[in-house]
């Protein structure tokens, strides 16, 4: 019995077009904000964290991740980061 069942070749590379749409889109916003978004996001770090590690309080860490994600929509919305395989 497996836990996860395979996924398609199909799925794969819808997967993979996202990860590098996501990430093409993060690498456009100012570095601070990216790697908040990232660490929070990706590496599952809390914002108290990020901001105790960054000499800053959580609400600014918020803050920050709140205005670069809708920076985010605004990106990917754009199509900017779309990829020519």
């Amino acid at each position: 019995l497996a836990l996860f069942a395979p996924i398609t070749p199909e799925e794969y590379y819808e997967q993979k077009i996202s990860h590098e749409q996501l990430y093409a889109a993060l690498s456009k916003l100012p570095r601070k904000q990216a790697w908040r978004i990232y660490a929070h996001f990706i590496l599952g770090i809390s914002q108290a964290e990020i901001g105790r590690r960054e000499g800053v309080s959580r609400k600014a860490v918020s803050l920050s991740i709140f205005y670069g994600l809708q920076r985010l929509e605004k990106i990917l919305r754009k199509k900017c980061c779309t990829l020519h395989i």
